[in-house]
């Protein structure tokens, strides 16, 4: 079970992982995704499923340490509830520039300088707060002195309709999307 959307990084992963996981097991594995609330929605239930060996969570920073310092409480305890079983992988964040709508970004730099030059303009599109795609971007505000506006989604796969080339300026995703290496995007 993942925590996070359809075609977000975590489901990706699942997805992948799901036919030799099967293999290996000799049962089905079937990928369920209840997303919301930063992935604790799936880690509550997989907290409270019968410890049968047959219901994993595909867990993630967030939903085992991160969420732990944003959130007053907890419906599950993230290290008395769960058993880590194997780290499968790093998955680095992304930034991503419509170039259809932002032509003059081509560089980190380029967005940064337009961020001070043109405060409050340059939005990014985020899973929501404390998640790996708005960490980063607000650390960078703050070390570099620029501002921007974070307008959450509903996930990956929306956040990217909505980043490249539509609605918002740019994005932290987790993996790229197609247009980040397009000429769509950069």
């Amino acid at each position: 079970m993942g925590g996070f959307p359809n075609g977000s990084g975590v489901d990706i992963y699942q997805r992948k992982l799901a036919e030799p996981l099967s293999q290996a097991l000799g049962v089905p594995v079937v990928v369920d995704n209840r997303s919301g609330a930063g992935g604790n929605i799936a880690s509550d239930h997989v907290a409270k499923a019968k410890p049968d060996g047959y219901t994993f969570l595909f867990g993630t920073a967030g939903t085992h340490a991160i969420n732990a310092t944003l959130y007053r409480s907890l419906p599950f305890d993230p290290v008395k509830d769960s058993t880590p079983i194997a780290h499968l992988g790093d998955v680095p964040n992304v930034l991503t520039v419509s170039a259809e709508r932002r032509p003059g970004l081509a560089t980190c730099q380029d967005v940064i300088r337009t961020a001070k030059a043109q405060p409050g303009k340059l939005n990014y599109a985020s899973t929501g707060n404390g998640a790996s795609t708005h960490r980063p971007a607000r650390s960078s505000r703050r070390w570099r002195g620029w501002t921007s506006c974070m307008c959450p989604s509903a996930g990956s796969p929306a956040r990217r309709r909505r980043c490249c080339p539509a609605m918002w300026t740019c994005s932290s995703t987790s993996p790229a999307p197609p247009s980040a290496t397009s000429s769509r995007g950069r």
